[in-house]
């Protein structure tokens, strides 16, 4: 770990580690960079300026003042977009879990300001989802494919969770109605949305997931993009420490229940050693003899502490979504979604008539082998 990923990682810990001042020959520009490509901006600016921004250059301090100028922008914005759309959805009596963007940011990080975000993660039930994307298209956005109501029933009734539709301002809903694929399921939908939660944001009520499968969706959402930005695994650090010693238990029982706790292990390990974590002593001894998490946290943490955004091809990502699996029908199931599962421009690219499963998985497997012998050969 370099000086500069040392100082930027201190700054985002919650353990009262004070990071040491920059001795001379610090790379100012390495650290910006460190904390731009893990979007770590806010956070280091907020605990730079608790600190009086000691040491720290006036163009660098100028710098991040920027990104955090910037961050307020956007990040109020949405939330204007968040709470229409809320109001309007609950109008029609369409229930919301709001997943990550500003309610993150406000509850987990403790400050609106103090999380990056760039679009919104909203899950609804599947029978409602027509509804919220009707309520959506009445506000101007819509899907990057322009999809017909035979399409979206397609979509729908085919195993597809979510669909990303875009406003002509560049703003960009995620609208979910499954919170996760069938291979990182920890449990039954309804039980989710029995355990849900409502928190206070800005004096209104805003339903969220329940503390335990919170913290569980962090950990699988970081795995799920290989541990790409130390970001993610901040969300899943700030939703671990709110656990009491229950919470912990449960999340351990409903992790290796469902075989998930490879991948959420690996994250609690890595929040542990990159961001101070504190971890129960009962979770550490169910991590302490696990080599397969360990070869996870040996892989990912040389990702985590680069500077360089790593470009995986596509045959890889597979292979390293598939070693986060432990069972294999979790495994068919991933391979299922990449291979056979259509998506907008499958749907598109067929005659209206032509739009069932049967056709749009052939598309999809003939294009998905034509894909994977062009990478194996290049």
């Amino acid at each position: 770990m370099t000086p500069e990923v040392a100082w930027v990682l201190a700054l985002c810990r919650r353990d009262g580690t004070v990071p040491s001042e920059p001795a001379a020959g610090f790379d100012w520009a390495a650290a910006q960079s460190f904390a731009s490509r893990h979007r770590l901006g806010p956070s280091v600016y907020w605990r730079l300026r608790e600190q009086g921004f000691p040491a720290v250059p006036a163009d660098v301090r100028e710098a991040f003042e920027k990104t955090f100028r910037a961050t307020i922008g956007t990040n109020l914005a949405y939330v204007c977009v968040f709470l229409t759309l809320l109001e309007r959805l609950e109008a029609r009596s369409v229930r919301v879990i709001a997943l990550k963007g500003p309610v993150a940011a406000y509850v987990q990080h403790g400050n609106l300001s103090a999380r990056q975000f760039g679009d919104l993660d909203l899950l609804v039930p599947r029978a409602h989802a027509t509804e919220a994307l009707d309520e959506l298209r009445d506000l101007g956005f819509v899907p990057e494919v322009r999809l017909g109501e035979r399409h979206l029933r397609t979509l729908l009734r085919t195993g597809r969770r979510e669909l990303k539709v875009t406003h002509p301002t560049g703003w960009v809903v995620d609208l979910h109605w499954e919170s996760l694929g069938a291979h990182f399921a920890w449990c039954r939908e309804d039980e989710l949305w029995d355990r849900s939660a409502e928190v206070d944001f800005e004096g209104r009520p805003v339903r969220t997931l329940g503390d335990v499968d919170l913290a569980l969706y962090y950990c699988l959402k970081a795995a799920e993009d290989g541990w790409s930005t130390v970001y993610q695994l901040l969300d899943a650090a700030r939703a671990l420490e709110a656990l009491d010693v229950a919470g912990w238990e449960r999340l351990h029982a409903r992790a290796a229940r469902s075989g998930k706790w490879r991948a959420v292990g690996a994250s609690v390990v890595l929040a542990g050693e990159l961001l101070g974590l504190a971890v129960p002593p009962r979770i550490t001894a169910f991590l302490t003899d696990r080599t397969d998490i360990g070869r996870l946290v040996s892989l990912a943490r040389p990702r985590l502490l680069s500077s360089d955004a790593e470009t995986i091809s596509f045959p890889r990502l597979v292979t390293e979504h598939l070693r986060f699996l432990e069972r294999w029908r979790d495994r068919a199931s991933l391979l299922y979604m990449l291979a056979l599962q259509p998506g907008e421009r499958d749907l598109v690219l067929l005659p209206t008539w032509l739009a069932i499963p049967p056709f749009l998985q052939a598309v999809r497997l003939a294009r998905t082998v034509r894909n994977l012998t062009a990478a194996i050969r290049t």
